[in-house]
């Protein structure tokens, strides 16, 4: 079925939800005969100079609502140990009772914050089956979103992101929206400050009358006002530049 999207109007013939990573991202690096020298690797298993071990897995965001989910197909590191072991059970039934293993994230996720190198589990499947990859992160947005549930409109972002790379380097629009959510708190904050420092003004001006008496002055509440959207305008602007 067709799909235009919603964030730049552009048309495709299918919604895309799932996306493959097809290497980890420290491989991206490698130069092909570096690749060939120091890389042994299948379809869905990688190893780097035979001591660093990754998997390929799943992992999925439901779209809150509907039977629907983003699903991004990643690699994620073990430790040799877990990583001999999910061989050895490769081709086992009942694989699906492993405990999980606990790996590192070892790709970019688009529209989110940087996610190479957060904390993961990995959930072994029936065979056939990749993976499952859960995040831990603490925080992270990508755990708290694959908690919680996306919205029809994160995912069409999510979407954008993925096709057409656009947005901040590893951060997408829902993560910029998350930014802009904590800015106008800052925002608040700084403006009740200010309306403080207006009426600790007003009542040193006015010490007999006391902080609440001296509220009946207009033009000290607007003083406090000004100096709040100041104060709020300069905080706001420091935060901008420190998340460049």
């Amino acid at each position: 079925m067709g799909y235009r999207c919603r964030t730049c109007g552009v048309w495709h013939d299918e919604r895309p939800t799932c996306f493959v990573s097809e290497l980890p991202a420290v491989l991206a690096a490698l130069s092909q005969e570096e690749f060939a020298a120091r890389v042994k690797r299948s379809s869905d298993q990688c190893v780097l100079d035979g001591e660093h071990f990754f998997i390929l897995g799943n992992l999925d965001v439901r779209t809150r609502g509907t039977d629907e989910f983003m699903r991004w197909t990643v690699w994620t590191t073990l430790s040799r140990a877990n990583f001999e072991r999910a061989s050895e059970l490769w081709n086992a039934a009942g694989r699906e009772s492993e405990p999980p293993y606990f790996g590192w994230l070892s790709n970019q996720i688009p529209g989110f914050p940087p996610s190479v190198n957060i904390k993961a589990l990995v959930h072994t499947q029936p065979v056939g089956t990749r993976p499952q990859i859960e995040i831990i992160e603490p925080g992270h947005q990508l755990g708290i979103e694959q908690k919680v549930g996306i919205t029809a409109e994160r995912a069409d972002e999510l979407i954008h992101v993925a096709l057409h790379g656009a947005g901040e380097p590893g951060v997408a629009a829902g993560a910029v929206a998350f930014r802009r959510r904590t800015l106008l708190a800052h925002s608040l904050v700084a403006n009740l400050v200010g309306i403080l420092v207006g009426v600790g003004v007003a009542w040193a001006l006015h010490p007999k009358a006391g902080p609440f008496g001296s509220l009946v002055n207009v033009g000290e509440l607007v003083f406090g006002g000004i100096v709040g959207l100041i104060l709020s305008g300069f905080y706001t602007a420091s935060l901008c530049i420190r998340k460049k």
